[in-house]
């Protein structure tokens, strides 16, 4: 009985080890923790990217049976000079902050399967009615994921019919991004 209780008592330490080494999805993406600098970035990431002003581009990456159009890697700049570009010879200077996933909507459910499957189930889901300027209707959907300081969400449709996107960034600038939209939405609303 004694060698039976130490066997389980092993075996539940064991398992308290396991549970507190798992990594939480959300401290990176694609392998890349928020906030490395550019250059680690760069020199770690294994796929070939772009430069742009605030970061790099990942173009027509495979994600299963997917294809999305763009992946954007955002920097900010933390060091001390504070209108420094985004160039090779400064990545030192910059940390990862923000994903941007340029995608379609008819991938918007195998996303959703995607992204529920690696963060979990969503903290929130809004469906709500679009539209063009020709008229017609459109059923929007924004689903949000929150954990700690990070969050996402994946929208069906962005500015146009034709292309949806998911932003990966701090829990406050997408809750900033909404509020602001909001705010606009209501201007807007003043004026017609």
């Amino acid at each position: 009985m004694k060698k039976l209780m130490i066997g389980f008592m092993v075996l539940v330490m064991c398992s308290i080890v396991l549970i507190s080494t798992e990594e939480n999805p959300f401290d990176s993406f694609m392998g890349m923790k928020w906030g490395i600098n550019a250059a680690e970035f760069k020199a770690n990431f294994k796929y070939k990217v772009r430069s742009y002003s605030e970061g790099f581009v990942l173009d027509n990456f495979p994600l299963g049976s997917l294809v999305i159009k763009s992946i954007g890697f955002t920097f900010i700049n933390i060091g001390p000079v504070k209108n420094m570009k985004f160039k090779e010879k400064n990545y030192s200077q910059f940390s990862f902050s923000k994903v941007f996933m340029l995608t379609t909507p008819d991938q918007f459910e195998s996303l959703l399967e995607i992204f529920t499957k690696k963060y979990g189930k969503p903290i929130k889901s809004k469906d709500s009615k679009i539209q063009n300027r020709m008229g017609a209707e459109f059923s929007q959907s924004i689903v949000y994921w929150e954990n700690g300081e990070r969050a996402i969400s994946l929208y069906r449709y962005g500015n146009t019919i034709d292309k949806g996107f998911a932003v990966f960034a701090s829990a406050v600038e997408i809750r900033e991004s909404i509020d602001k939209d909001k705010e606009e939405n209501e201007k807007a609303a003043d004026i017609l």
